[in-house]
């Protein structure tokens, strides 16, 4: 669904990978060094917060998306820029990818 919402609405942003899993999520972002990362907190078994906790570094701006709000506190001690609950309203989307975008102009 994200990545239907991005393609429609936010041509600008070129997706480079998807993943399903801690393993795979880590082997993206170490391969494509993205600029902008946006992390489903729930990943099968797993959370993405696995995948952060195993980077040397958060070299990235990163969106979290999640259908819990639970999770928050911990998104933001990850400097997230936003945290999307799903379904993901495309206003708040629209919002959240502008200030990444005004982070990494800067």
């Amino acid at each position: 669904m994200l990545l239907g919402l991005l393609h429609e609405h936010c041509r600008h942003i070129n997706v480079e990978a998807e993943a399903d899993s801690v393993k795979t999520g880590l082997a993206a972002i170490t391969e494509q060094k993205p600029q902008l990362v946006f992390l489903d907190i729930e990943l099968k078994s797993e959370t993405s917060f696995e995948i952060l906790e195993q980077l040397p570094g958060i070299d990235f701006e990163l969106i979290f998306t999640t259908a819990f709000d639970h999770y928050a506190l911990k998104a933001i001690k990850f400097c997230a820029i936003d945290y999307l609950l799903k379904p993901i309203d495309l206003n708040e989307l629209k919002i959240a990818v502008s200030k990444a975008e005004k982070r990494l102009e800067s």
